[in-house]
């Protein structure tokens, strides 16, 4: 998740650059490196909720398992 969002920015940070090797001033060629950050840091906040159910929904299941809510089933792959 935080790659892709790391990936917009360097990609933002390397049209930059190459629209400043080219010859662009610098305020116009720093926009993609400001709009692929933003966009980058929009996407990770959007994120945040469905982590945070996920999260609360794994420490709901492992407090059922040290509960002993759940039994143990023997299958056909079991070694026991």
């Amino acid at each position: 998740m935080v790659s892709g969002d790391v990936g917009l920015t360097v990609a933002g940070v390397v049209t930059a650059g190459l629209l400043f090797a080219l010859g662009f001033i610098p305020a116009v060629a720093a926009i993609p490196a400001l709009v692929m950050a933003l966009g980058g840091w929009t996407k990770a906040r959007g994120f945040h909720r469905p982590m945070a159910r996920a999260q609360v929904a794994l420490d709901q299941l492992l407090d059922r398992l040290e509960a002993g809510e759940f039994k143990l089933r023997v299958g056909l792959c079991s070694t026991r």
